[in-house]
Formats: C-alpha cells, structure tokens, sequence
C-alpha cells in the first residue's frame, strides 16, 4: 500500500517525496474511478451528489482533490517541516523545543543542538530525549502529512463501504469542528463512529527515536510476548496456598474493576510472603471482558518511562478499555529541598505493594499496602484505598484512550 510505502521511506526525503505523490494521486483517483463506473450502481444519480456536498465541504478531502505534485516538490518539504524535541525526565508534559529542520539531520545531530543551546548544565547527566520527525505541508504547518492522508483513506473507505448499503453520508462534521481539532491532531478526528485504520494511527512511533543522556545513545523498551505457559490452578495453590476470595463486604462493591483489583492484590500479598519479591504486571482489561497479562521488566528510571509508552502502545493495538497494574514500589515525602529525588533515594522510604485501576471511562483507584522485612519474613500493614489518584504513570494510556 502506497502510504505504507511513504512511512518506510521516512527518513529518506526523496523516496518519501515520491510515493506521497502517488498516495495523494490514489487517493484522487477513486472518486474518478468511482464515478466511472456510475452505471454499474443503482440509483447513483440521486446518491452520489449527497457524497459530492460532504467531499467538498471537507478542508482535507477538498485539500487532496485540489492538490498537485507541487505541495512536496523540492525545498516544499524542508521548508514547512519541523522537529519536536522533548526533555522527558518525568510522565508529567515535558518541556518541548521546536526546530524547522533540515530533512538530512539525523536524531543525534538534533539531539546536540538541543543539548548544548537549550538544555541546561544540571539537566544534561539524565534524562530522555524524544525527537520526533514531522514533514508537513504549508496549507496544513500542524498536522503530519501522512495523518491527513490516514483521514482521506478512513473517509474514502466509509463512502466505499455504502455503495452497497446506500444509506448517504452519515459524516456529520462541519468545516469549524474539523478545524479546531486540526490544531490538536489529526488523531483527535474521527469519521461518525469510524477510527481510523490502527496501523495507520500508531504511525507516531516510526518518526520518532529516544535518546538516553548523557550520551544520547538510542534506546527503547519493547514488550515481548511471554512465550512461557502460564501456571496451572493447581501449581498455583500447591505454592501460594487457596485461591483468594472476596469477603462478605468487598463483593458489595459496585466497581467490577474494583472487585477484580481487590482479588489480585490477595494474590500478589501470598506471592511477596512466598517468593520475597513481586513482579511488576499490568492486566489488559478488553470490551468483552478478555484480560491480557503482561509482566514489565526495566533497569532503570529512563527504562521505566518507556516502559509505560510501550503498554500504552499494547493498550491500543489490544483495544483496552480498562488496566490493573501490580507491583512494588517506593514511597517517600516529597524532600523540599530536593524536589527532583526520587522515592528510592530518600532515607525516608517505604516499600509499599501498589495495586492501581484505571479505566477509559476514568474509574480511578490505588489500593496501597506497607510492608516490611524483618527475620527473613514479610508483614503487612494496613491497606488504604484511595480515590481518584492522579496515577501519573499512566499518562501515555490516558493520551491513547483520548485518540480512541
């Protein structure tokens, strides 16, 4: 597929140039071929002129009809396209830099000019940097290129689709509301009820790299599918005891989610007596009630911030609409001298087992358990349910349920 095509070629400017062209050029063609064909549909006479109103009143399907080859000729491209550079040290917004580049420069080369004109001396020892390519056009200096085309493709797709049904345009946009989420993105935008294609929405990850400081080395955590079987009931009770159960009070509960938290936590407190240690795992709620488990392993804090990016990433290649994660964490009060310490660092630290859900209809909850080592045992504390925490971490998944 030709814009498959021009997102492996991103990097390359004239290759890239190349099957755009022929992508906008596509996408020209088949309301051409379309409308060549008239005699083959019934009643197409008093059903496509509906399509021809909405076509013209759509800024980016009016955008690809009107377009030639010159949008991306030479110099086009340089000239109007950007470089985003973000300074991530936490999963709150990160400070971002914008460069109108040169379609040539590599990350690293970015990632200099940043370091040594922007980033100041105490922040260059640590840290992520995330370049982020975007070629755009003049008519459109916010959105990426290949995002208005993934929308022209949704668009063309949908009156595609109702050449059988004939039920007429069921896209009820106007010209103002597209607009304003053009400022956004693209990705805000959707046809009626229709998303755009998934391969084409998580497109962001092939333009942008991750660099380590201080050495701007690449870097990325990817989720590999655990490929091991996974306990039997019976292995899992003859090492950690009976399968937990809810008490009398917990299954009043109204929250499924809430419910099905409380249940792991049970588990994971006769894991961490068992073993000494605790996985960090994330549950996958899906529409129909499926869970995928998947367990997250990193070595440091730059490694755990792209961790999250990659589960954002599985919850919306698997369509998730909820998560439970587990794991064991510091907690420490926030050192005002030192706003910047971390939890582990600090001599005030505990060690906690933290449960937290999240769903994309924005249920929120941390159930929290204190714990201590002593003798080669472990005891609890008491536990503490609290209520819409802000879950920082899960950010990246907040950004992606936005885009669903």
């Amino acid at each position: 597929m030709l814009w498959h095509k021009s997102a492996d070629a991103y990097e390359d400017p004239d290759e890239f140039r190349t099957y755009l062209n022929a992508c906008i050029q596509a996408i020209r063609n088949v309301t051409f071929i379309l409308q060549s064909q008239k005699s083959e549909i019934k009643d197409f006479e008093s059903w496509y002129p509906k399509w021809q109103e909405v076509l013209k009143n759509d800024p980016i399907m009016r955008w690809c009809v009107d377009t030639r080859n010159k949008i991306v000729k030479s110099g086009e491209l340089e000239k109007h396209s950007v470089a985003i550079v973000s300074y991530v040290v936490s999963y709150l917004e990160p400070p971002k830099y914008h460069f109108r580049i040169n379609p040539f420069s590599s990350a690293v080369e970015i990632a200099q000019e940043v370091v040594v004109n922007h980033l100041k001396a105490k922040h260059r020892s640590h840290g992520l940097l995330k370049i982020e390519k975007r070629w755009v056009s003049k008519d459109f200096p916010d959105i990426e290129l290949l995002e208005i085309l993934a929308y022209a493709f949704s668009f063309l797709a949908t009156l595609l689709a109702d050449v059988e049904k004939m039920k007429g345009p069921i896209l009820q946009q106007n010209t103002e509301g597209i607009e304003k989420n053009f400022n956004k993105s693209i990705k805000a935008l959707k046809l009626n009820k229709i998303d755009l294609p998934l391969c084409m929405t998580s497109f962001e990850e092939i333009r942008t790299q991750w660099l380590k400081l201080p050495n701007l080395e690449p870097t990325q955590v990817l989720i590999e599918n655990d490929k091991k079987p996974e306990p039997t009931k019976d292995k899992i009770i003859k090492r950690y005891g009976g399968l937990p159960t809810l008490t009398p009070t917990e299954k009043e509960i109204k929250s499924d989610l809430k419910k099905q938290a409380l249940i792991f936590l049970k588990q994971a407190k006769k894991c961490l007596k068992k073993d000494k240690r605790l996985a960090t795992v994330a549950f996958l709620v899906g529409e129909k009630n499926e869970a995928t488990i998947i367990e997250l392993r990193y070595e440091n804090y730059e490694d755990k911030y792209l961790m999250w990016e990659s589960v954002a990433k599985e919850v919306l290649k698997r369509r998730a609409v909820a998560i439970i994660t587990i794991g064991e964490i510091w907690s420490a009060p926030v050192n005002p001298e030192n706003l910047e310490m971390r939890p582990q660092d600090s001599p005030e630290r505990k060690e906690l087992i933290n449960v937290s859900g999240l769903s994309k209809e924005g249920e929120s909850f941390r159930i929290s358990v204190p714990f201590y080592r002593r003798w080669g045992k472990i005891y609890f504390k008491e536990q503490v349910l609290e209520e819409n925490p802000t879950l920082n971490y899960l950010i990246p998944i907040k950004k992606v349920w936005a885009k669903m």
